[in-house]
C-alpha cells in the first residue's frame, strides 16, 4: 500500500474520486488500510477474533 501510494496515487492528491470527475484515485483509502493494518499488528484480533476461535477449538 506504501508502494502505491508514492508511485502511483500521490499525484492524483488526498481524496478519492467519489464523484468520478477526476482522471485517477487519491490516496486516502490507503492510509486508512496501513492504519487498520498497523492497529491490527500491534493490538491484535482482540477476544471476539475468527483466529482465537479457531486455536481454541484445535487445542
Amino acid at each position: 500500500m506504501v508502494v502505491a501510494v508514492f508511485t502511483i496515487h500521490i499525484h492524483y492528491g488526498f481524496f478519492m474520486n467519489w464523484y468520478g470527475q477526476k482522471k485517477g484515485e487519491g490516496f486516502e483509502y490507503h492510509i486508512l488500510a496501513i492504519a487498520i493494518a498497523l492497529a491490527l499488528i500491534i493490538k491484535g484480533g482482540g477476544r471476539w477474533s475468527v483466529d482465537r476461535l479457531i486455536s481454541r477449538k484445535l487445542r
